[in-house]
């Protein structure tokens, strides 16, 4: 028997400060855990409202370039919200006031299986392929769908 396949809407961030910025080592460690205290608490909040959303299929997670799936329906709405809410995040606590430091790449795409902990942990779909080749494309900041 063939497993079915049925549409998901997904997404990864990362955040992107430009070579030299004195922010620059974020881009390539676990956000959540090596950042103030009060950034962090803010990150929790936002993913917890996120995750507490009807049509989250796989909870957004805080580890390296967070990811998330949903019902292809809300994953537009669901990327804006963590788009500027992460913006917002990142200039409203950081000392210099940092605009535009964060990339999030999202696509709606088929899937056999989504029954993981993280988005992490999915299998190479096609979309997660097109959307990580993306988000890994380019250190320019911005919301894209692919």
């Amino acid at each position: 028997m063939l497993n079915q396949t049925k549409e998901y809407g997904i997404f990864y961030l990362k955040t992107v400060f430009p070579k030299g910025h004195r922010l620059e080592w974020l881009n390539y460690l676990h956000i959540s855990r090596v950042i103030p205290k009060d950034l962090s608490d803010e990150l929790d909040s936002l993913v917890s409202d996120i995750n507490s959303r009807n049509g989250i299929v796989i909870p957004m997670d805080k580890g390296v370039d967070p990811g998330c799936v949903t019902e292809p329906e809300i994953i537009e709405e669901v990327a804006n919200e963590v788009y500027n809410r992460y913006c917002e995040i990142f200039e409203r606590l950081t000392s210099d006031n940092v605009k535009d430091c964060i990339r999030l790449v999202w696509g709606i795409g088929e899937m056999e299986d989504v029954n993981y902990k993280s988005t992490h942990d999915l299998p190479a779909y096609p979309i997660m392929i097109k959307v990580g080749r993306f988000l890994d494309s380019s250190k320019n900041p911005g919301i894209y769908k692919v």
